[in-house]
């Protein structure tokens, strides 16, 4: 028989309690997954059920009622007594008290913020991506223009400095790119303020895809355009790319690692090899996920967790 494992998220957390819980469902021989949510203005996207408990009173009664063999919370927690790990995805100022007070075990999100000093004591994992829906499958851009694109999930900058993803000085690059390769047929699209399925249709179109070249770490972006076959901008330093490659015991993540400093040359140079070498870069991404980010190995990892602290 499967354990059960519940997923509690108090925020959106870009929806990854709902990846997780989704791809133990469709692929873990040892565990079935429950989303268990607070509030969420945009609501969860699982398909089996999801319950929502707006109270901490609520909540407490339906983990204590609900038979379940481990809690894996998402960046906020209550007091309860089941096997269980927090999970943080965001900022330190986004969850001190939580970093502060739980005495259980601590995963972080195994990017930037897994060396930050706030979380030294956290263990670094995997953001997950089922590369093989639909959605992230794939898709080879058939558009008569090379299109560069760019998601900032905000345009404006932010109080938090990791959070600032240089949309503005992205932007204003990406025009002075535009308008230099006018007579190559080399477009800029940026997506924002629309769905996921919406933005993800969008990028299958483009050739290249910018993640960010601000801070020193990938975000889902990154994972999201490689699982599309896409070559892949992100600035990435050596100390955040460490901590990639001891968590999914791999030896580089293949992104063309660009800060902003360089970001118009870097591109430039790109450009300048051809589609056929930039769709071809982005052909080896693919390939790259399917062999050391599926979503079958970043399971096997929280599954190794949830048994290290049922013991």
């Amino acid at each position: 028989m499967k354990k059960r494992v519940v997923h509690v998220k108090f925020t959106n957390c870009s929806f990854a309690p709902d990846d997780y819980v989704k791809c133990i469902n469709k692929y873990s021989e040892n565990y079935e997954a429950t989303l268990l949510y607070k509030e969420d203005s945009r609501g969860p996207y699982v398909e089996n059920n999801p319950i929502h408990t707006p109270t901490d009173e609520e909540m407490y009664k339906v983990l204590k009622e609900g038979n379940f063999d481990f809690v894996h919370f998402h960046n906020n927690y209550i007091d309860i007594d089941i096997p269980q790990v927090i999970h943080f995805h965001s900022p330190p100022n986004f969850n001190s008290d939580a970093i502060e007070n739980y005495t259980k075990r601590k995963l972080v999100v195994g990017s930037i913020w897994a060396i930050l000093p706030e979380y030294a004591d956290c263990t670094p994992v995997p953001t997950i991506l089922d590369i093989y829906e639909p959605l992230y499958s794939e898709q080879k851009s058939t558009h008569p223009m090379m299109i560069i694109g760019y998601s900032p999930s905000i345009t404006h900058t932010w109080p938090c400095g990791e959070t600032d993803k240089g949309y503005v000085e992205t932007h204003t690059l990406l025009k002075k790119v535009f308008i230099k390769n006018k007579d190559k047929n080399v477009r800029r699209h940026v997506m924002t303020d629309m769905s996921l399925t919406e933005c993800m249709k969008h990028k299958a179109e483009c050739d290249i895809l910018i993640d960010e070249c601000v801070n020193r770490g990938y975000h889902k972006c990154s994972l999201e355009a490689m699982s599309l076959g896409k070559l892949t901008i992100c600035s990435l330093d050596e100390e955040v790319h460490d901590v990639a490659r001891k968590m999914m015991g791999i030896d580089n993540m293949p992104l063309h690692r660009i800060w902003m400093k360089d970001l118009e040359k870097g591109l430039q140079d790109i450009i300048d090899k051809g589609r056929e070498y930039i769709q071809a870069e982005g052909v080896k991404t693919r390939k790259w996920m399917e062999e050391n980010w599926n979503p079958k190995k970043v399971i096997s990892i929280f599954e190794q967790i949830y048994e290290e602290e049922l013991k």
